[in-house]
């Protein structure tokens, strides 16, 4: 089960990671969602 879920929780944190630079780039402060 964990081979199903690997890749799935990779792609959503590359997801998350892009938002995170896309929101970083509009101005808003790093380290706002952690």
């Amino acid at each position: 089960m964990e081979g199903d879920d690997g890749p799935a929780l990779i792609s959503v944190q590359k997801a998350g990671i892009a938002v995170l630079r896309v929101r970083g780039d509009e101005g808003v402060p790093p380290g706002r969602s952690a």
